[in-house]
């Protein structure tokens, strides 16, 4: 009677949340968030240091979590979902118990693991930041109308490989000292990316289906981009000539002025990148 009677005590969670816990010497756990009546759902990431993974998931569900976190390190895991009328608010946050003790080298990946399995048919929006460790974001057949991304000491795949079901105004991109992979980003079906590079090798590949005019706005340092634009897609190119910078483009970019290239099919293209690059000690590669 008094088991029972205390598993009839404990309260609901909040708003209908099931939460499931396997414990495995205090570090691994498995939450699941229910589809009610939402129609869109907020996600606030923030990860001092670890290994991140996002991809689709079922549509009865909200998210399907499955978290690691090495209790050695001492850190502290903040799971908070809640409801603002029919929007949804997740907030996930894998920090240091003590925020004073931080560490942003890369082998610092080894700090937790969270495999984030969301719903594919609801609107989402993302805001991620992600301190020193490794990120793998597999938007692939999901609807996201916002994309935010911070990254400090890390390394980060982002991946499209089907068209983004909603339209994402401003893909905002921020990739500190990192290595950054865009994975297919012709199929996010964005209006502006806005892609800034610290020190770092980087790489955005525009494969995808493109159907519109988009811009990309490119800012870099010290770091090596890569920009990969598939013959089907039209491109004009912006990079202002600096003494201690270089910008190579294939033989189809036409050198309109000292600044400026157009390719061959610009103008008959139903795709079409207009791309601005402002590059400091960087170096900036275009292929076809």
């Amino acid at each position: 009677m008094g088991n029972n009677s205390y598993i009839l005590k404990v309260p609901v969670i909040l708003l209908g949340i099931i939460l499931s816990q396997v414990l495995y010497g205090q570090s691994q756990y498995h939450k699941e968030i229910p589809l009610s009546d939402e129609k869109s759902v907020s996600v606030r990431l923030e990860s001092a240091y670890g290994t991140v993974n996002i991809g689709s998931g079922a549509v009865d569900r909200i998210l399907i979590a499955d978290m690691i976190v090495e209790p050695s390190l001492d850190m502290k895991t903040d799971f908070n979902y809640r409801k603002d009328n029919h929007r949804g608010l997740l907030d996930l946050i894998l920090r240091p118990a003590d925020r004073q003790k931080r560490s942003w080298g890369i082998g610092s990946a080894d700090a937790g693991t969270w495999d984030l399995k969301f719903n594919k048919e609801i609107p989402l929006t993302f805001d991620i930041e992600l301190g020193a460790g490794r990120g793998t974001f597999d938007f692939t057949g999901m609807h996201l109308t916002r994309l935010n991304l911070s990254a400090g000491a890390s390394s980060i795949t982002v991946r499209f490989d089907e068209p983004n079901k909603g339209f994402i105004d401003v893909i905002s991109i921020e990739s500190g000292v990192s290595r950054f992979t865009g994975e297919k980003l012709g199929n996010a079906n964005f209006g502006t990316l806005k892609f800034e590079g610290g020190v770092g090798s980087y790489t955005l590949d525009f494969d995808g289906a493109l159907r519109h005019e988009a811009n990309v706005d490119v800012e870099l340092g010290i770091g090596a981009v890569t920009l990969i634009i598939p013959d089907h897609i039209g491109a004009r190119l912006y990079a202002a000539q600096r003494l201690f910078s270089s910008v190579n483009v294939p033989d189809d970019f036409e050198r309109v002025n000292r600044n400026e290239y157009i390719t061959q099919n610009y103008d008959t293209a139903e795709g079409k990148l207009v791309i601005k690059i402002e590059s400091g000690l960087g170096s900036v590669r275009v292929r076809r």
